[in-house]
């Protein structure tokens, strides 16, 4: 059974729940995010505390997948410059003669690489995310910072695969039933809710075209969240000591790697594909 009516010229058709309740259910989400249908011009989402229906304009795959790799990019650059900062301020924290390492120096400069990496370097690369994400249609759920929600994009992609063989059985492919109620987030999930957590998993990450997503009744969504993650950067300190005893002078070399670990915040892209009467996982 499609899970929800799907209008195929534009928002002028309300569509509706068509499949009596199922005693099977999704697993519960951590979601209040709802999708309500499918249009030519981008996907209709409810929120449950409003009801209030938000529309978001398509993005094209390539679009996405160029914020995908911003992304990517702030990530790798947030690592480096950490890194770069940690090698070269514990560069001089070795003394002589001997060599020795010296540990209030490289406490000093753990310290102050943290401090820098809480007021500068993770600001300026939540910065980057949040400006690749501006760059395309978004619907911000709340923030894609940890414990925030999710900033969505709704993809489509220019040719879709063959998702019949993906989907076999006929449960998918019945014509859609059409009607005039609007969505209710509160409603009973359309369809039989185990077939479409099926669905769901069996999509996720595949992209299609707008009219196939109509006709088989979902949608794959760029999700951006957050996560805590940690990160162990290895500095490496020595010294060359010239020691001398009585008349006799010779170089003494010492080397040590030293272990900085930060925990980050970090932006993460998946592609959860979600079918439509559903809640969104990790939306707020």
């Amino acid at each position: 059974m499609r899970p929800l009516l799907l209008s195929l010229a534009a928002a002028a058709v309300v569509l509706a729940f068509a499949a009596p309740p199922s005693s099977a259910l999704i697993p519960a989400r951590d979601s209040v995010g709802f999708v309500s249908v499918v249009l030519d011009e981008g996907v209709e989402l409810v929120r449950t505390s409003t009801r209030r229906p938000v529309l978001l304009a398509w993005t094209s795959e390539e679009q996405a997948r160029a914020v995908e790799r911003r992304i990517q990019e702030a990530w790798e650059w947030l690592v480096s410059t950490i890194q770069a900062d940690w090698q070269a301020s514990v560069a001089g924290c070795a003394t002589c003669p001997p060599p020795a390492l010296d540990p209030a120096c490289v406490e000093a400069a753990r310290q102050a690489v943290l401090a820098r990496t809480r007021t500068r370097y993770q600001p300026e690369y939540w910065r980057r995310v949040e400006e690749a994400l501006r760059s395309i249609p978004t619907v911000w759920w709340q923030s894609p910072r940890p414990g925030q929600g999710a900033v969505l994009a709704a993809v489509f992609a220019p040719a879709s695969p063959d998702l019949r063989s993906l989907l076999p059985d006929p449960y998918y492919w019945q014509a859609p039933r059409t009607g005039r109620i609007p969505p209710d987030p509160l409603a009973e999930s359309p369809g039989d809710p185990a077939m479409e957590a099926v669905k769901e998993a069996r999509l996720a990450g595949i992209l299609a075209r707008v009219a196939d997503y109509q006709r088989v009744g979902f949608v794959t969504f760029m999700r951006t969240s957050g996560r805590i993650t940690p990160a162990r950067l290895q500095g490496t300190v020595s010294i060359t000591c010239v020691v001398c005893v009585l008349f006799t002078c010779w170089p003494v070399s010492g080397a040590w790697t030293v272990t900085l670990e930060a925990v980050l915040e970090q932006g993460v892209v998946d592609w959860p594909a979600v079918a439509e009467g559903y809640g969104i996982p990790g939306v707020r």
